[in-house]
């Protein structure tokens, strides 16, 4: 099998161990041997100016086996590749195993490409021909740890994938939106039931000015969401709060204060005040005594006098109110004077 490889420069080539029978072989002690030719018509004798001399050469590498598969691989160094030889011979051997050879070309290969555009190849390539691009197999387990061509086996089986994604992709044109979540990816059912609450969120994460003019307004709320702010509103506890000036809350406690104790006097404060004003006392400044009510009676119930006692009654001309002592003249019997109790 002849292999092409780029001259004076370490490659790494891999070969199966087989027997006798033709089955690969593991487990083996591989070594291998080289010898190179200095130009294309010294091909069938081993010799000439740059060569190695008549004899294989031992190779600096080793050659373990791949992972037991039989297959055998390992590097060769640059000088076993010298530029003034266009063919190396590699020989490998094992006990009990056939021997086996790889013949590898250090020498330019051209294609023609003519045919392909119509257009000749500009320089340095001349006649329309250029240099095939040699590519070489990694084998990420035969390379040895912490080197760098092992670094660019791992970075090119890294980027593979992504490859033909990423040169196919472009900047966002000027002015255009690039959206980095789809509308409608996140869901209420994207967030497992009180994901999101009050201890998830920062003090003040999300104020005035992380909220866009009008981002909320009837279109985002519920049918029913404004009549439960309007019922907050008001079922809201003003009478220990709300302590600033000049704000509706304050001017709202104000009122409440101011019309705590009419509560649940509204429809009797008439009567309650009259019947205060009647049971004042006559010489102003307090109540009972001789009242309004009872000089008022003396006016409309029942007033009689009986062995000089003046009786005032109640409204039902029975129950006495008040009494006084009645004084008359002895010969005309006429009144000179009430004397109340």
């Amino acid at each position: 099998m002849e292999l092409r490889r780029v001259a004076n420069a370490s490659t790494y080539v891999s070969f199966p161990m087989i027997s006798t029978g033709g089955l690969t072989l593991s487990g083996l002690a591989v070594t291998g041997t080289w010898i190179a030719w200095s130009d294309t018509a010294d091909g069938a004798t081993p010799g000439g100016a740059t060569a190695k001399g008549n004899a294989f050469q031992n190779l600096s590498g080793a050659f373990p086996e791949i992972a037991a598969t039989g297959v055998y691989g390992g590097f060769l160094a640059a000088p076993e590749l010298p530029t003034a030889s266009p063919y190396v011979m590699l020989r490998f051997v094992a006990t009990n195993a056939a021997t086996q050879y790889l013949l590898i070309t250090t020498a330019s290969a051209y294609a023609n490409v003519a045919g392909i555009n119509g257009t000749a190849i500009a320089a340095p390539v001349t006649a329309g021909y250029m240099p095939i691009d040699v590519k070489q197999t990694i084998a990420l387990t035969s390379m040895a740890d912490n080197s760098v061509e092992k670094a660019l086996a791992r970075t090119y089986f890294a980027t593979q994938y992504v490859d033909a994604a990423i040169s196919t992709r472009s900047a966002p044109a000027t002015g255009q939106t690039v959206n980095v979540v789809d509308t409608g990816a996140i869901t209420t059912a994207s967030f497992a039931a009180g994901a999101i609450d009050a201890a998830a969120i920062a003090a003040n994460a999300i104020g005035a000015s992380e909220i866009a003019t009008d981002a909320i307004g009837a279109a985002e709320l519920a049918a029913d969401a404004v009549a439960e702010i309007a019922d907050g509103v008001w079922d809201e506890v003003i009478y220990g709060a709300h302590q600033t000036d000049n704000t509706a809350g304050k001017v709202m406690q104000r009122m409440y204060h101011a019309t705590d104790y009419l509560d649940g006097k509204i429809t009797t404060i008439g009567s309650t005040y009259a019947d205060d004003i009647l049971g004042r006392t006559l010489t102003r400044g307090a109540s009972g005594g001789r009242t309004v009510g009872q000089a008022l009676m003396a006016l409309r119930n029942k007033v009689s006098i009986a062995a000089g006692t003046l009786t005032v009654t109640s409204n039902n001309d029975t129950t006495t109110e008040w009494t006084a002592t009645v004084a008359t003249e002895a010969v005309t019997a006429i009144v000179t004077s009430i004397d109340p109790a």
